[in-house]
């Protein structure tokens, strides 16, 4: 689904810019949020970055997404993975969310997600969050081609009503439309 980006158990990590964008770590972010806050720990998530370029860009879209879904963030600014650990389990908060791409060359980041037990989530748990981020992905940016046409690409929205050319999500749509006039 999300090209050249590279989804674990313990996050999301990719090329800046490339596969990971503000609208990708934008929807991630808003899918951690909402799924902490419906397994009943608490509104709280604790969000730290490293010291990395891309990182102030990053932790401003964390921050504005978590919020979008209710969250009340707790920021402990420029801090290593354990000590967001930490934060969680101190807090009690439901989550955290680190961003740094630890050991990967300078021009990746990452999103690490962190359990109400300062614990990474578990497969379970992540798969469970990924489900609800990728909900929260497709209502907060309805189809690839936005993204893609930030990129030059040529299935732009505007290339696509000039070309004729749309994309599955708004074929299907469209197709509904046409059924219900009918």
């Amino acid at each position: 689904m999300y090209e050249g980006l590279m989804v674990s158990v313990s996050g999301i990590r990719g090329r800046v810019g490339e596969a990971l964008t503000p609208e990708v770590v934008s929807g991630f972010a808003a899918g951690f949020g909402a799924w902490a806050r419906s397994r009943g720990n608490g509104r709280s998530i604790v969000v730290g970055r490293d010291s990395r370029v891309s990182g102030p860009m990053f932790h401003r879209a964390v921050l504005a997404a978590l919020q979008s879904v209710g969250c009340d963030v707790i920021d402990v600014g420029l801090a290593p993975t354990p000590t967001i650990q930490l934060a969680v389990e101190h807090h009690h908060a439901a989550g955290g969310l680190a961003i740094t791409a630890s050991h990967n060359p300078i021009e990746w980041n990452a999103l690490k997600f962190i359990g109400p037990s300062g614990l990474f989530l578990d497969s379970t748990d992540a798969a469970a969050m990924r489900e609800v981020a990728q909900g929260s992905f497709h209502s907060t940016f309805p189809c690839r081609t936005r993204l893609r046409a930030r990129r030059g690409r040529r299935d732009h929205p505007r290339a696509a009503r000039a070309t004729g050319l749309r994309c599955d999500r708004h074929q299907s749509r469209d197709r509904r439309q046409i059924s219900e006039a009918a």
